[in-house]
């Protein structure tokens, strides 16, 4: 299984569904380590349900790793 860079991403804003205000993050794994852009911001945004207007609040890098490794499903 191929590795990727992992991130956690943490976002502020309205739910996408109820528009709740709400906390989110989720988890991103990239091909290549790069920077972290807006439009992978916005995908990451996206991805964790909260509206457009949410705003991050941090973003973190994980490592190096496959996304079995990334879940815990191997070492």
């Amino acid at each position: 299984m191929r590795k990727q860079h992992w991130y956690a991403y943490a976002f502020q804003g309205s739910d996408v569904d109820s528009g709740a205000p709400a906390i989110a993050s989720t988890y991103m794994g990239y091909p290549d380590a790069g920077h972290i852009t807006l439009f992978r911001i916005r995908e990451a945004r996206k991805a964790s349900g909260i509206q457009e207007d949410g705003v991050l609040l941090s973003v973190s890098y994980l490592g190096h790793m496959t996304r079995d490794q990334m879940t815990g499903d191997e070492s």
